[in-house]
């Protein structure tokens, strides 16, 4: 999250292009909500047409100035990590180049490639999409505030299923370090073994070492192996946590809301517009959350 922040404020002008972009796209965002409670409570109860037509061409228009925006901020975007990018290639050609002969020998051929490779992920990881992901995350609050003018009791158990999740991000992105730790490990023992097996073939073949090779190479397999599975189920636990987490947020939201639409506490336009601000505030934190996997793995590779 720092380094995505250092990129933007090397380029100050744009970085507060983005900032405003991102609060006029998430106000923008909030067109589809009120739409929703303005045709239940208004054109529903009335039935005038003129005012379904009026309410749908205000939407139709928000969601195309939402776009455009959209696209523009992702123009944006795309300029930020050109020059931190391009300044950590060249460094690490410079390395590569200029560093002495004996120094360069001591480092494993499988480390060095996988330097070269890593730096593809590096670059990824602090692309656009995570930047626009970090730039929606505090505009968040706008559907709080808004979600809280409607009902603040939903507003409270939106927070709760909000705190809840980044605690359970939170441990499962520490857990995850660690095996990307132990997974780089034995990454870099099989590209050591494959460099012992291609430039030491004489030397392996005359003392007989194809026994132990074999085995070193099997046992450094299977413990990738299995630190990519629990990677892969770490993973998929994630998005299946967040996916379920959105259903229980949805149902928590609509039956603590019919209980005050009973009441007479909430009509039932105001409950479906809190629905759809507390969704679209969780999709937020959720891409937020799934930002901090990548950049984990990224961190792993600087």
């Amino acid at each position: 999250m720092i380094e995505l922040l250092k990129r933007m404020l090397l380029r100050p002008h744009v970085a507060v292009l983005l900032l405003v972009s991102s609060l006029l796209i998430n106000v923008l965002a909030l067109a589809a909500p009120v739409f929703v409670m303005q045709v239940l409570n208004r054109y529903v109860a009335f039935g005038v047409d003129g005012t379904l037509l009026a309410l749908s061409s205000g939407a139709l228009l928000a969601v195309t100035m939402e776009l455009a925006f959209r696209w523009m901020r992702l123009r944006l975007a795309t300029n930020i990590s050109i020059a931190p990018d391009e300044k950590t290639a060249l460094a690490m050609a410079e390395t590569l180049a200029g560093s002495r002969l004996g120094v360069l020998r001591q480092i494993p051929r499988s480390s060095l490639r996988r330097l070269v490779q890593d730096s593809e992920q590096v670059q990824a990881a602090f692309g656009a999409p995570a930047q626009m992901a970090l730039l929606d995350l505090p505009f968040a609050a706008v559907f709080f505030l808004v979600l809280a003018l409607l009902s603040p009791l939903l507003c409270v158990v939106a927070a709760v299923f909000f705190l809840a999740f980044l605690f359970f991000v939170y441990g499962q992105v520490q857990l995850q370090k660690a095996r990307l730790a132990h997974e780089g490990e034995e990454r870099s023992r099989l590209g050591q073994l494959s460099d012992d097996a291609i430039l030491g073939a004489e030397t392996l073949r005359a003392f007989n070492g194809r026994a132990y090779l074999m085995h070193a190479w099997t046992r450094a397999l299977r413990r990738q192996q299995d630190m990519l599975r629990r990677l892969a189920l770490s993973r998929g636990g994630m998005q299946a946590c967040t996916q379920s987490a959105t259903a229980l947020l949805t149902v928590a939201m609509v039956g603590i809301g019919a209980v005050l639409v009973v009441r007479a506490e909430l009509d039932v336009g105001a409950l479906i517009a809190a629905n759809i601000l507390a969704a679209r505030s969780f999709a937020a934190v959720s891409r937020v959350a799934l930002l901090a996997d990548v950049l984990a793995r990224a961190a792993q590779t600087r």
